[in-house]
């Protein structure tokens, strides 16, 4: 069943998992587990609500994690935070037009 992860527009596939005494445990989309709370479906009130200072600083970490992956040998500077923030705020504003 189609589903988003809450506050974000991430469209995923899901399944209901149970966990090993055989009671409902969440949802599943093959990689990561979801608890029920975390999950939204189409139809509920949440479906088009998107946290995005919840996704600027998911996103902000994963840019400046594959900013820092590229520059080995690490040498931090705070640049690259800045760096990262732009990237987020360009990919928000990219996002928020379409």
């Amino acid at each position: 069943m189609k589903a988003k992860i809450r506050g974000t527009n991430i469209e995923m596939e899901v399944r209901p998992f149970y966990d090993e005494t055989g009671y409902f445990a969440g949802f599943t989309n093959g990689y990561n587990n979801y608890h029920s709370a975390d999950i939204v479906f189409p139809g509920s009130p949440d479906w088009d609500k998107t946290d995005w200072f919840s996704f600027r600083r998911e996103a902000a970490k994963d840019i400046l994690c594959a900013m820092i992956e590229a520059r080995r040998p690490v040498t931090f500077q705070p640049v690259l935070i800045e760096n990262a923030l732009m990237y987020t705020n360009a990919l928000i504003e990219k996002l928020k037009q379409e």
